[in-house]
C-alpha cells in the first residue's frame, strides 16, 4: 500500500515536470531584404520612400485634424441646442 502511494506520488510529480522541460522549436527567422546600396539609383530610391512616408504622415495628420474639427462642430451644435 505504501509502495503504491509512493509510485502514484512520483508519477503525479514527474508528469507535469516532464511536460515543462520540452524545448520549444526555434522561431522561423525570415531574412529582411536590405535596400540596394549599389551605384545605380541608390539615392533616388531612398528619397522616394521618405517622400512617400512624409506624404502619408501629412495626409494622416490632415485626416485627424478634420475629424477633430467635425467632433468640435458636433459638440457645439449639441451645446447650442
Amino acid at each position: 500500500m505504501m509502495l503504491r502511494r509512493m509510485l502514484l506520488g512520483l508519477v503525479l510529480i514527474s508528469v507535469p515536470l516532464s511536460a515543462c522541460s520540452r524545448r520549444q522549436p526555434p522561431a522561423d527567422v525570415t531574412p529582411t531584404q536590405q535596400p540596394d546600396t549599389g551605384a545605380r539609383g541608390a539615392g533616388d530610391g531612398g528619397q522616394a520612400q521618405r517622400d512617400a512616408a512624409a506624404r502619408a504622415a501629412a495626409e494622416a495628420e490632415a485626416a485627424e485634424r478634420r475629424a477633430a474639427e467635425e467632433r468640435t462642430a458636433r459638440v457645439r451644435a449639441i451645446l447650442e441646442e
